[in-house]
């Protein structure tokens, strides 16, 4: 087993010869190649965490649907209110008016 993975890693002969060199080269590539996705796994999850602390803190800050409704009846509810207001001036304008043409008629 270990003999194997020093063949894999180019650190060991393929077969009993004396005059093997480990394959330097080969064995500083894989290293790098390594290290390499090691960092990138790294980055990829880190880049997870943070998008998803992106994904929560907007969800804290998004209104939930309950609230978007509640706020939506409130607005209705003050358009409303405003609508009645304006509607009993006009009738108070129009009181107004009346009595001054009866007190003009009577003078």
């Amino acid at each position: 087993q270990v003999e194997q993975t020093r063949r894999q890693m180019g650190l060991a002969p393929k077969s009993s010869q004396s005059s093997w060199k480990p394959n330097v080269a080969a064995v500083d590539t894989k290293e790098r190649l390594w290290r390499e996705t090691v960092a990138r796994r790294k980055q990829e999850e880190a880049g997870r965490q943070r998008q998803a602390a992106l994904e929560e803190q907007a969800a804290r800050l998004l209104p939930t649907p309950a609230q978007l409704e509640a706020e939506r009846l409130k607005e209705e509810q003050r358009k409303e209110a405003q609508r009645r207001a304006a509607e009993q001036e006009k009738m108070a304008a129009r009181r107004a008016l009346r009595e001054a043409k009866i007190a003009a008629e009577e003078a």
